[in-house]
């Protein structure tokens, strides 16, 4: 694995644990912090969710800031998926199983 990749797994690998761990004892900070760095790192992967999101419900997208509690710990899941997907889709099933037993990521 080239350098590029391997940073591209740490960031990802990094923020799968961080919102794993927001599941387990959520702040609205710590909740936050965690899917805008998922954001920063999956832009394309995220906004098709987000744009996704508003035309099933016919509404305009919100500021992260602005959504309830409840909301916001239901988008923790949705997050820790797009990582683990973009994850299988980069570097296929073999690395992928390589990459959650060395980061012993929750699946």
């Amino acid at each position: 694995m080239q350098i590029k990749d391997m940073k591209d797994v740490i960031d990802i690998a990094k923020d799968i644990i961080d919102l794993t761990e927001q599941k387990k004892n959520p702040t609205r900070e710590g909740m936050e912090k965690a899917i805008k760095s998922v954001r920063q790192h999956l832009l394309l992967e995220t906004e098709v969710y987000e744009d996704a999101l508003c035309v099933a419900n016919k509404s305009s997208k919100v500021n992260i800031e602005n959504i309830d509690n409840n909301i916001l710990y239901g988008k923790l899941d949705d997050y820790k998926t797009i990582c683990f997907s973009y994850l299988l889709d980069k570097y296929g099933k073999e690395q992928f199983d390589e990459i959650i037993k060395e980061y012993n990521l929750e699946v």
